[in-house]
């Protein structure tokens, strides 16, 4: 019998339902798997993906991006060969789970696709001492994702988002950006700013159409509406991944990047607090291995 790891957040798992990770070990057996369910502390997980484990098929992890930007940290820093992650989608808007996947998800299937080791090398983006799997930024969504509830986010999902952010636009302002590339500063009045290297972030599926996870490059949107009405038609662009044409919204690809901001300013990485201005942005090329569906 094949050995699966399984990593997963005790309280996220609570407000799942126990009959959840029930469901999954009860499959896991069915289909051939012992599983080794890991709780999301760090110590404990550290030691877990430490060890020496022959024989196991695949690292699962329940929850959404931040749980998985953990886990991907912890992986790096240990500078040790790790089996393929898979992603078991327990979060609120599961953008990195929903670009290795194509139709319908089902645990049965992941089971399938970890027996049949269909696998994909997959980029890490580096952001000062820290790692990201799909997206960095600062601004308006990340002052959304920051502010909104855990509560209101298990209860709610993707709408405690945009109730938060339509609470609040009125009160956000553009903030200045220095970016640093080709040898050239430039300075630049921007709502927001994100860092990708997938193609989606705060449920909205095509915010970097051309990203590819596999490509060794990192996608850069900026939004810079000199107005907060500006953001409200802009929204339905965005939202439809219809904004790259947009003079408001500037997107270019590149394999590094330097950005500067205001100190006071929250970042993130993945859904989780990110490093504090200046950022220095970097790509490591297929570093990871994830099971695709």
């Amino acid at each position: 019998m094949e050995k699966l790891k399984l990593i997963y957040n005790p309280p996220a798992g609570r407000s799942f339902g126990g009959r959840n990770l029930h469901s999954v070990i009860k499959t896991a057996a069915l289909e051939g798997f012992r599983i080794e369910v890991i709780p999301l502390k760090k110590e404990v997980m550290e030691k877990a993906l430490a060890e020496n484990s022959p024989g196991t098929a695949a690292i699962i992890v329940a929850g959404g991006d931040g749980i998985l930007n953990w886990v991907v940290n912890t992986i790096i820093k240990l500078e040790k060969e790790q089996p393929p992650l898979a992603v078991l989608p327990w979060g609120t808007s599961n953008d990195f789970f929903l670009q290795v996947v194509e139709g319908q998800f089902s645990v049965k299937r992941l089971f399938n696709s970890i027996k049949s080791g269909r696998t994909a090398s997959v980029d890490v983006g580096c952001v000062n001492d820290r790692y990201f799997i799909n997206v960095a930024g600062s601004g308006l969504l990340v002052d959304v994702a920051h502010k909104t509830s855990s509560n209101l986010k298990q209860r709610l999902g993707m709408l405690a988002y945009y109730l938060e952010g339509a609470k609040n636009l009125p009160a956000y302002k553009p903030f200045p950006l220095y970016l640093k590339r080709n040898g050239k500063q430039e300075k630049i009045e921007v709502f927001l700013f994100l860092v990708m290297n997938g193609k989606g972030a705060g449920g909205l599926r095509n915010l970097a159409p051309m990203a590819s996870l596999d490509d060794g490059k990192l996608d850069i949107v900026l939004i810079k509406s000199k107005w907060v009405t500006g953001l409200i038609s802009l929204s339905w662009k965005l939202g439809r991944g219809q904004h790259i044409d947009d003079p408001r919204v500037e997107y270019f690809q590149a394999e590094s990047i330097e950005i500067g901001g205001p100190e006071d300013l929250d970042t993130d990485i993945d859904g989780e607090p990110g490093p504090p201005f200046p950022l220095s942005f970097s790509v490591l090329p297929r570093r990871l291995q994830f099971v695709v569906m």
